[in-house]
Order: C-alpha cells, then sequence, then structure tokens
C-alpha cells in the first residue's frame, strides 16, 4: 500500500505501473490523504507521517513517543 504525498497521486500511480510490470507486484494507492485533507493541507503537500505526528502531538500519548520520534526523523 503506498500513500503518496498531497499531490503526487499521478507521479505514484506511473511509479506503481513501472513496479508491477517489472516485478509483477500488487500495489495498492490509497487515496485516503486526498480525500481527507484540507485545502492548507493539499497547499503544504502534507503526507502521511504529518497527520500521525499531529495525531500523536494531539494526545498525551505523544510524550511516550517523542523520543523515538526525534530519533528518526528528527523532529
Amino acid at each position: 500500500m503506498i500513500f503518496p504525498d498531497l499531490g503526487a497521486s499521478e507521479k505514484w500511480s506511473l511509479k506503481v505501473s513501472e513496479i508491477q510490470k517489472k516485478h509483477n507486484y500488487k500495489v495498492t494507492i490509497s487515496i485516503l490523504l486526498e480525500d481527507e485533507a484540507t485545502n492548507s493541507d493539499h497547499a503544504n503537500g502534507l503526507y502521511i507521517a504529518d497527520y500521525i505526528i499531529s495525531e500523536l502531538k494531539s494526545k498525551k500519548t505523544f510524550r511516550k513517543y517523542k523520543a523515538t520520534l526525534v530519533l528518526l526523523y528528527n523532529i
């Protein structure tokens, strides 16, 4: 499953076609972000990690994961 950055679905669609032809893999492109994103999200070209981090920050559990996020994503 691929979750393309907002505005990059067409680019990923072409890439997935290449991957499927070359490697005979089944790949699905999610349109979840395109469907759920606000106009501001689209303008900023957000991607799935932005939503995950935002959700974690909105919950008290974020402190528990912050050290991991800092190490992995340098945020």
